[in-house]
C-alpha cells in the first residue's frame, strides 16, 4: 500500500509521512534493517519535514536498545533540533533524550539543563513543558536542594491553577514540607490539592487526609476529626479513604477509662 502511494504521487505532501510510516510497518514486520533504512532515507530526502523527526527519534531509540549510547545521543540531538522545532516529535524526543542522559548517561546536571531548555521551549503551560520541569524538580531533590525543587514545583502549580495537575502538584510539594517536619507548609498545600476546580476524588480524598493529620500535628484535632468525618461518609471516594478516615477518628476518641474491681 505504502509503496503504491509512493509510485502514484510522488510529489504529494504527505509523501515523507507515508516513508515513514513504511518504515514502521517494516520494523512491525520484523524486517528490522529494511525499516531502519527507510528511516535513513526519510531523513535524507525530506530533512526539514515533520517525518524526518519521526524517523530520527525512532533511530534513537533502535541505538539506545542496541546499547549505542553514543550513536542514540546523535539522533536524539538531531530529532529535537532548532530547525524541527515545530515537529510534533520534537518535544517528546528531547524529554526523552533528558531522561537518557538522566539515568542511561549518569548526568542528571546535564539532563536538568536539557529539561529547563525544553521548558523554554514549549512553555510550562504545556503538558509536556511541566512534565519537564516535575522531572528538573525530582532531580534536585535528589542533589539535597529542596528550596529550588519547590519553587519549579510551585510553578507548575501556578501555570495550571485549577487543573488536576495543579492538584497532584500541590500534594507533591505538600509530601515534602511533610516529610521535613514543615506541617504548617504542609498543611497549606493539603489544602490548596483540595482548592482546584479539576481535582480528582482520589485527589480530595488524599488532601483531605493530609490536612487532617497536619491540623492533628499542629493542635487543630477539633476541624481534623469534622473533615475525617465528612470523607468517612462520602460516596465519591474509594472504600479504602473510608476505612483509613475511620481508623484516624478512632484514634482521636478519647479513651474508656477501664473501671476498676469492685471487692
Amino acid at each position: 500500500t505504502f509503496e503504491m502511494f509512493a509510485e502514484k504521487y510522488p510529489t504529494d505532501m504527505l509523501r515523507p509521512r507515508s516513508e515513514y510510516l513504511f518504515g514502521k510497518a517494516l520494523i512491525a514486520l520484523g524486517k528490522i534493517d529494511s525499516g531502519i533504512a527507510k528511516y535513513h532515507s526519510v531523513v535524507q530526502l525530506y530533512p526539514y519535514s515533520d517525518a524526518s523527526s519521526f524517523a530520527l527519534f525512532e533511530l534513537a531509540r533502535n541505538e539506545k536498545k542496541n546499547e549505542h549510547p553514543r550513536k542514540a545521543a546523535e539522533y536524539y540531538t538531531q530529532a529535537f533540533s532548532f530547525d524541527r522545532f515545530s515537529s510534533d516529535a520534537a518535544p517528546p524526543a528531547m524529554y526523552e533524550y533528558a531522561g537518557f542522559v538522566r539515568t542511561t548517561l549518569d548526568d542528571p546536571d546535564s539532563a536538568l539543563k536539557i529539561y529547563d531548555e525544553l521548558t523554554r521551549r514549549y512553555l510550562i503551560e504545556t503538558r509536556i513543558g511541566s512534565m519537564a520541569q516535575h522531572e528538573a524538580a525530582e532531580i534536585l531533590l535528589e542533589q539535597g536542594k529542596q528550596t529550588g525543587a519547590i519553587m519549579r514545583m510551585e510553578k507548575i502549580a501556578s501555570a495550571h491553577t485549577g487543573e488536576a495537575l495543579a492538584a497532584e502538584t500541590h500534594l507533591n510539594i505538600a509530601g515534602i514540607y511533610r516529610k521535613s517536619g514543615a506541617s504548617k507548609k504542609a498543611l497549606l498545600e493539603y489544602d490548596a490539592a483540595r482548592s482546584q476546580r479539576a481535582r480528582t476524588a482520589d485527589q480530595y480524598a488524599r488532601s483531605v487526609l493530609g490536612s487532617s493529620e497536619m491540623l492533628i500535628a499542629t493542635g487543630g484535632k477539633v476541624k481534623a476529626k469534622a473533615m475525617l468525618r465528612e470523607l468517612a461518609e462520602s460516596r465519591n471516594v474509594n472504600r479504602s479513604y473510608h476505612e483509613k478516615a475511620r481508623a484516624l477518628l478512632e484514634k482521636l476518641a478519647p479513651k474508656k477509662k477501664k473501671k476498676g474491681k469492685q471487692k
